[in-house]
């Protein structure tokens, strides 16, 4: 049975646990881990959904979108690669052969596993005299901080190292970029450019030497 509170002001909703005898308690199924930009937005590498709330010994099942149910086993299952809107996750657990009412998943998930594509580099501009412009890879130039400049996946963020230093971040807008390095001294330098999405996931790396 499922029971709801009626009174003067109106009727509540129908309680989370349902069984013809002893309502049974419903789980909740979460992210094992959030992963990427943000640990709460839903968006993440690792299709991995845990279960709590299980009551020790009872069977449990998930479905997606409404679909079959699929017995489930320990306390975790994993979603493919895709597009989750909110609540067509679901998961229910019987005992004693009576079911819970299903949870579901509060907010829309996305799993996404990957890798956004190597970072552009539509230039490289020499613009210290007598010889200004474009600068090819492998090649020279006179100017200490040549301008870089490229496109990007569109909401992902971009890295660069330079000579196997510690990667800082270039700043991004609506996929395009601009960077100009520190001052560099005499020799040959190499820049590494990596882009990371929004789910945590990393590009290659686009070389670039001078």
């Amino acid at each position: 049975f499922r029971v709801r509170a009626n009174n003067q002001l109106g009727t509540g909703p129908w309680s989370d646990v349902l069984g013809p005898v002893v309502p049974q308690p419903k789980p909740a199924v979460v992210l094992a881990v959030d992963t990427g930009s943000s640990p709460s937005d839903g968006i993440t590498q690792d299709g991995l959904v845990n279960v709590t709330g299980l009551i020790p010994l009872a069977q449990w099942q998930y479905r997606i979108g409404g679909g079959a149910w699929t017995d489930g086993s320990g306390n975790s299952f994993s979603l493919a690669e895709g597009v989750y809107s909110s609540g067509s996750v679901e998961v229910r657990q019987f005992v004693a052969g009576f079911p819970s009412v299903p949870a579901t998943n509060a907010i829309g998930w996305t799993v996404d596993s990957t890798a956004p594509a190597v970072p552009v580099i539509v230039a490289v501009f020499d613009n210290v005299s007598p010889v200004t412009g474009g600068i090819s890879d492998g090649g020279s130039t006179n100017d200490a901080t040549p301008r870089f400049s490229g496109t990007v996946e569109l909401a992902a963020t971009l890295s660069v190292a330079i000579n196997g230093g510690s990667p800082v971040s270039v700043p991004v807008s609506q996929g395009t970029w601009v960077y100009w390095p520190p001052a560099l001294e005499n020799g040959t330098h190499t820049f590494s450019f990596v882009a990371t999405d929004v789910a945590g996931n990393v590009s290659p790396a686009r070389i670039f030497s001078l």
